[in-house]
């Protein structure tokens, strides 16, 4: 090892670990948290969607059903999906996947059948294939290379301070009308999906 490396490994390890801080973000993605967490605050427990459906006149074998029809969907959908993201980026998707899933609880809310019930589960499966994937790679893109751990981090601990209040708000309103945490998930998706489509950041495309 040469002396200017042992040098420069002695001076990081001499030096204190700095907590992060939401100055180290750049705008983008301190804007990208943000409409995260006003999408993840209307994302409630897929619990809820359980219950609704048992509300219907579901009992719980097709409940079991309807679980693994979504599972398949989302699991045959994956792989297109995150191709379709390496070609033209990662917002489109997920302006996409949130403006699937306000219209998923927007018909939640107001579903009275079972096919309605159905329908609404298969494409609830394609809202997650669109997100789940791409939000976590959109993170790691806006991320700072040099502390890239530390900022995905980030993104997770927004997602996770979200919805916790937002299973709390959806069961008193659920308790009240069970349409009605369906109606405030589809709108905050709708306004998440609106803001990140209004983003100024031009997000290049990864190549193919």
């Amino acid at each position: 090892e040469s002396a200017a490396a042992a040098a420069a490994r002695a001076e990081r390890a001499g030096q204190r670990p700095r907590l992060p801080r939401i100055s180290d973000l750049s705008p983008e993605y301190r804007r990208f948290l943000a409409i995260v967490f006003l999408f993840n605050l209307g994302n409630s427990s897929d619990v809820f969607l359980i219950l609704r459906a048992r509300g219907l006149g579901f009992d719980p074998i097709e409940i079991l059903w309807l679980y693994a029809a979504f599972n398949g969907v989302e699991a045959l959908l994956g792989y297109a999906a995150g191709s379709l993201s390496d070609r033209v980026g990662r917002r489109p998707l997920i302006v996409s996947g949130y403006a699937l899933f306000a219209l998923v609880y927007l018909g939640f809310a107001f579903a009275r059948g079972h096919l309605a019930v159905w329908l609404l589960f298969l494409v609830y499966g394609g809202y997650y294939t669109l997100t789940q994937g791409s939000q976590r790679a959109y993170a790691a893109d806006l991320s700072d290379p040099d502390q890239r751990a530390t900022q995905i981090g980030a993104y997770h601990t927004v997602v996770g301070l979200a919805l916790l209040p937002a299973s709390i708000i959806a069961g008193l309103l659920f308790e009240r009308a069970p349409g009605a945490p369906f109606l405030v998930g589809a709108l905050l998706a709708g306004l998440a999906a609106l803001a990140l489509r209004c983003s100024p950041r031009r997000e290049a495309v990864a190549p193919g």
